[in-house]
């Protein structure tokens, strides 16, 4: 073995290494060319570096030398296939024959069965899934140069035996292990590539999720500065991407500022967090509602290199909620009312009894005291009473929308203006008061009554939320609304509305107040200024009439109470005017009266008596029907109270006329329960006196509903 063979075998192995290293650094094989054309490239590749490397041979003399292809080769028909090794041979066997010498079919033998021996291992190897291993590429390495020195027999004899002789075992040491270290390299190379090609993959896939992710997907240097941004945190924030990536986190608000450095320090100590709902800022400096999580980025040694913020724009979300829990209020609040309401009708119906009792005998008893005495006064104190208590009790109606009402067609202008002056009296000489009327309203079908109710209750109200000096504005006019805009707006009903307001520059009105605006009995005035139903009444008549409400009012601000109340189309003018002359209130018919109270009927029949009348009382519906069947005269008005057990006063008009069909009928009621109205009011051609009534009122209606008013 011959020390200057292995030197210079050992120079062409390191020449070949380093020339596949080099080769390696360029990556030639991860070009997206086309398969055949990167095989062919390849091919050429790995010829040029055979031909490198034959150019710097171990000359053995005599037309021999000894060079690394046959190591080339082999792995490169293992590794690269057939198609570049093919390339490669035909490049290396072409440049052995330009060289020539006594070698030259010997060394040609070396570069087919090197090539060749490499891509048979391949293909016959028994688990061509399991990685080949260093040892078997040895293995590969010792087969083609046994083959190689075999091919040496090529060489007249004298020169193959010096071969075998001075170099075969040089041959069999250095080669096999450049063919499994050359192998190793290569392996090295594809490991490295695959992981390097997962890698950009799995970057790939994480960037496609960001970027398509409907979340705002931000990371922060240690710093706190922005290292990416992607296309979702520019749609919610509205700053691009060139314009975050390098700067301070912009989203955060300047009264937030504390709190998210509170945040990011916990997260720099290593802590992560998830749905943390927060506000943030836009470009356009509105805000969103979001929902954060947030978590550190961590390199090797748990050393922090980033921090990774989500954020979700749940404003959408926030604002259904908020709806939703508006909507709740309404609902809780609706039905509250309408407890509220249930039991204020009770109540007034149980004092009107109570009222018609003493408005009654207090009426009766002035009748027959001296005007000058001092009982006289007394009395008239306790009508006046009892006529305040009746005022009270027609509020309870008014807001449990049980008070009995006459619809007519109004214009609302006209009708507001019958009351100004009234309204600039109530209100006082400090505050002005302004009227201004819209042109051409729509008219409405309501009880001008109602209107009065409305207008007195809210001017009241305007008036005692200005201190001193101060302006109340009354307004007309017309609107319109459809289903999208009532879809937004809470509280709003779509249609045609006469709208008329009353605006104040008073004290206003929180939030909470005006969560209890309309609640019977709340008020915010002192002791002694306010029962708290004027309010409550205004939204009785307002929902008795198929209309609604809206309140705008901010302390120190003044408020704005808008009334709507649906526009009627009806081209038929239902406005009455009557004029009446007094009329002789006295009479001399029959009149069944009917009263479940006792107090009541005994106090009507004395009323009735002391006017003329002949009365026939009966406490029930089936006492009433048996006197009238008892008896054999002409029976002309039928007074029956509505509510009454076993059978309403309506069922027992109904029975008694198909018996007496010229009878007439008058209900009276504290409230009428729908039995003779729809919502309270008056089905047509009904005639109705509600209670508390005075002996003048009943006098005035019995003459109307008999009709001779003489």
């Amino acid at each position: 073995m011959d020390s200057s063979s292995i030197i210079g075998m050992v120079n062409n192995a390191a020449l070949l290494l380093s020339l596949y290293l080099l080769y390696d650094m360029f990556d030639f094989e991860s070009r997206n060319d086309h398969p055949l054309l990167r095989k062919v490239l390849t091919g050429i590749i790995l010829g040029c570096i055979g031909i490198a490397i034959m150019f710097n041979p171990w000359i053995f003399g005599g037309g021999v030398v000894f060079d690394t292809r046959s190591v080339l080769l082999c792995i490169s028909g293992f590794f690269f296939g057939p198609i570049p090794v093919f390339i490669a041979v035909i490049m290396t066997a072409t440049l052995r024959i330009i060289m020539g010498g006594a070698g030259v079919l010997t060394g040609i033998s070396v570069i087919i069965t090197s090539a060749s021996i490499g891509i048979v291992w391949k293909y016959l190897r028994s688990d061509k899934n399991k990685s080949p291993t260093l040892i078997e590429f040895y293995l590969l390495g010792i087969t083609v140069h046994i083959v190689m020195l075999i091919c040496m027999l090529w060489l007249p004899w004298e020169m193959a035996a010096k071969v075998f002789l001075k170099i075969g075992l040089s041959v069999m040491i250095i080669y096999p292990a450049t063919t499994a270290i050359l192998a190793k390299l290569i392996l090295n190379s594809e490991y490295r590539k695959k992981a390097e090609k997962e890698i950009r993959n799995s970057e790939e896939h994480q960037r496609a999720i960001i970027t398509a992710s409907p979340f705002a997907i931000i990371t922060l240097t240690p710093d706190g500065h922005v290292k990416s941004w992607n296309s979702a945190a520019e749609e919610i924030f509205g700053w691009t991407e060139e314009e975050s990536i390098g700067r301070c986190l912009p989203i955060v608000p300047d009264e937030q500022s504390k709190d998210y450095k509170v945040l990011f320090t916990q997260v720099m100590n290593g802590e992560s967090f998830s749905n943390i709902e927060l506000i943030r800022q836009r470009k356009d400096e509105t805000f969103v509602d979001v929902r954060l999580s947030a978590t550190p980025v961590k390199e090797k040694g748990d050393n922090i290199n980033a921090i990774m913020a989500v954020y979700e724009d749940i404003t959408a979300q926030k604002k259904a909620e908020n709806d939703k829990k508006r909507l709740q209020a309404q609902l809780t609040q609706a039905k509250k009312m309408e407890s509220v309401g249930r039991l204020a009708g009770g109540v007034a119906h149980d004092y009107n009894n109570m009222l018609s009792i003493i408005l009654g005998y207090t009426e009766m008893a002035l009748e027959e005291v001296a005007p000058d005495s001092r009982l006289h006064s007394d009395l008239q104190q306790i009508l006046a009473a009892a006529k305040r208590s009746t005022d009270i009790t027609a509020q309870l109606l008014a807001f449990s929308r049980q008070q009995t009402i006459a619809p007519k067609k109004l214009n609302l202008n006209d009708t507001i203006e019958s009351m100004l002056k009234m309204l600039r009296h109530l209100i006082g000489e400090d505050i002005e008061l302004v009227w201004r009327p819209c042109k051409d309203p729509l008219p409405i079908m309501m009880d001008p009554t109602q209107i009065d109710q409305i207008l007195v209750n809210l001017c009241v109200n305007a008036r005692d939320a200005i201190t001193n000096v101060g302006k109340i504005i009354i307004e007309t006019g017309v609107q319109s609304f459809d289903e999208d805009y009532c879809a937004i707006h809470t509280g709003f009903v779509s249609g045609d509305f006469v709208m008329f307001s009353v605006s104040d520059n008073g004290k206003g009105m929180d939030n909470t107040t005006q969560e209890h605006l309309f609640e019977p009995f709340f008020t915010t005035k002192a002791i002694g200024k306010g029962t708290g139903l004027g309010l409550a009444t205004v939204y009785g008549i307002v929902k008795q009439n198929n209309g609604f409400i809206n309140v705008y009012s901010e302390p120190g601000q003044g408020t704005i109470i808008r009334i709507y109340l649906p526009c009627y189309y009806d081209e038929s003018d239902n406005i009455k005017s009557i004029k009446q002359k007094d009329p002789n209130i006295h009479g001399d018919e029959t009149i069944l009266l009917v009263e479940d109270e006792h107090e009541i009927l005994r106090m009507t029949t004395m009323m009735l008596e002391s006017l003329g009348y002949k009365v026939l009382e009966a406490k029930r519906p089936d006492e009433a029907i048996a006197k009238a069947a008892e008896y054999s005269n002409k029976i002309h008005l039928l007074i029956t109270d509505v509510i009454m057990p076993d059978m309403n006063g309506h069922q027992l008009s109904e029975e008694l006329r198909a018996a007496y069909p010229d009878i007439k009928i008058l209900f009276t009621s504290g409230y009428t329960s729908d039995v003779i109205a729809n919502r309270g009011i008056l089905d047509d051609g009904v005639n109705f006196l509600p209670k508390p009534f005075s002996k003048k009122d009943l006098a005035l209606k019995v003459r109307e509903v008999i009709g001779n008013v003489h």
